[in-house]
């Protein structure tokens, strides 16, 4: 049995099923969330432990410096 244009499943809300045109310009959520796995897959390569290390005792030395300059000011 060959389907019609209208077969098609009607989106939530619609009411009406899609015509084939309409079923064609609609975006296809398959394809974004292949992109975003792909991405997610690629961008998921860290920091060796080193640099994350080093980051981490900047920041701890900024802000006790920055802590330090405060309380010198407020005096």
């Amino acid at each position: 049995m060959a389907m019609s244009q209208e077969d098609h499943a009607s989106p939530a809300g619609a009411g009406r099923p899609l015509s084939t045109g309409e079923f064609r310009a609609a975006p296809d959520s398959s394809a974004s969330t292949a992109q975003f796995r792909a991405f997610a897959e690629s961008s998921g390569e860290r920091a060796p432990r080193r640099h994350v290390a080093r980051l981490t005792a900047i920041v701890v030395v900024i802000a006790v410096v920055l802590a330090a300059v405060i309380l010198l000011v407020a005096r």
